[in-house]
């Protein structure tokens, strides 16, 4: 009885030792390392001058005088939101912002297509030379994905 005692020792010493003495994680094929290309979208606007294609922007127009409180009005294309939204900024002549707000979509964003924008910018008291600006909405932070449209304009 002894010797069958021992036997049933030994077995489950050697099979905790097997246990002990093997990986606990399965072993994962060795990766390249190479790394893929990386692909680059093939037109962005900053390759582009002409952004057309991307906003229309209604009112105001170019050069235009208009009041402290104005409309901002147009269509973007769906790529040019971000989570239904992009920014929108007003400088004063020597560059300073003088009003920042986000511009929302008026319809369904997540398209390529073009969607409605309209916003009320209101400047206060501010008069004089100013530049709006609307800014596609670029959360990558990637320079290669940014675009804007600079509007220079007269509020009086």
């Amino acid at each position: 009885m002894n010797w069958l005692l021992g036997i049933i020792l030994v077995i489950i010493l050697l099979v905790g030792l097997g246990l002990a003495l093997s990986p606990s994680t399965p072993e994962t094929p060795e990766m390249p390392t190479s790394t893929p290309p990386v692909t680059t979208p093939t037109t962005t606007a900053t390759n582009s001058t002409d952004i057309s294609n991307l906003i229309v922007v209604d009112a105001p127009k170019a050069s235009s005088t208009v009041a402290s409180k104005f409309e901002i009005k147009g269509k973007a294309r769906g790529n040019w939101y971000f989570e239904a939204s992009f920014p929108a900024e007003i400088k004063d002549k020597s560059g300073k912002q003088i009003w920042i707000a986000p511009v929302q979509a008026q319809g369904e964003w997540m398209t390529t297509e073009f969607v409605p924008f309209v916003m009320t910018a209101d400047l206060g008291t501010y008069k004089g030379p100013a530049t709006l600006i609307l800014s596609k909405d670029n959360p990558s932070g990637l320079p290669e994905y940014d675009a804007s449209v600079s509007i220079p304009l007269v509020i009086q």
